[in-house]
């Protein structure tokens, strides 16, 4: 059982993910038990803030996380989480960014913090990712299911799939099950087969964001996933986006409660 993590803020120092690199160690130490055998360093890009220096400051930090990874046997690509705004034109079309090592594909996200109303997000949204494509990149949406205030709109996430763009979810969403919309949320895109990877947004050594792969994978088994379609979240996907692949479609089997039996008897074995 092997796992991929795209998305972690593990760089540390340079945003408000992991901030030393004792952290750091104490994060890989976890990435390492958990099965993970390579991650994506994501840091946060905000369009009309950084600059080419950051972006040069960043890729440097991430080499010092490549190096200390390999002591952990764990690969670390290079990579970035871009916020989209009204500046993504002239960050994307200047290079600004960091897409995934030797690909064209580039995690992006929205500013949940701004968030006010779902119509405007996707008004918005659809206009910077139109952006993104046309600078020739395929865009990753970063945890879609946080931008939904209420209910989810299945439809307009399959449009941006249509458009070509990657769907990533957090694992926190459906393992933190105090927030009930996320958790909504996130089981509506896994019941629909609108997730192609799944990820941690790892943002410390410890607690609610922390290393937690392995967890999510056997707390989706116990709902009664397949196992294929796991792997293919977990792993095979994020695989492909590494490789600069197509990523393949989900096609997750509806869950039944025979399956969802047995599949807490193999993850009580994996546990």
């Amino acid at each position: 059982m092997k796992f991929i993590d795209i998305h972690g803020h593990y760089a540390w120092g340079i945003d408000d993910g992991i901030s030393t690199m004792e952290e750091a160690k104490e994060a890989l130490e976890k990435v390492q038990k958990s099965g993970v055998v390579a991650l994506v360093a994501t840091p946060h890009v905000f369009s009309g803030t950084h600059t080419e220096n950051d972006i040069i400051t960043y890729k440097q930090r991430i080499r010092d996380l490549k190096l200390l990874a390999k002591e952990y046997g764990i690969l670390v690509a290079e990579g970035c989480e871009l916020m989209l705004t009204d500046n993504t034109y002239e960050q994307v079309s200047n290079k600004r960014l960091i897409p995934f090592e030797d690909t064209n594909y580039v995690l992006c996200e929205y500013n949940v913090r701004t968030l006010t109303n779902t119509d405007i997000f996707m008004e918005n949204f659809e206009s910077y990712i139109y952006q993104v494509i046309d600078a020739g990149y395929t865009p990753i949406i970063a945890h879609i299911e946080r931008y939904f205030l209420k209910e989810i709109d299945l439809d307009y996430v399959q449009y941006l799939v249509n458009l070509g763009c990657v769907i990533q979810m957090n694992t926190t969403s459906f393992l933190q099950k105090n927030n009930e919309n996320l958790y909504r949320n996130s089981i509506a895109l896994l019941d629909n087969n609108l997730v192609h990877v799944i990820a941690t947004d790892t943002h410390s050594s410890d607690g609610f964001r922390s290393p937690n792969m392995k967890e999510a994978y056997i707390d989706l088994m116990k709902k009664g996933y397949d196992l294929d379609y796991l792997d293919l979240l977990f792993y095979k996907n994020p695989m492909k986006l590494l490789k600069n692949e197509e990523v393949i479609a989900p096609n997750g089997k509806k869950r039944t409660l025979l399956r969802t039996l047995s599949q807490r008897r193999k993850a009580k074995k994996i546990k």
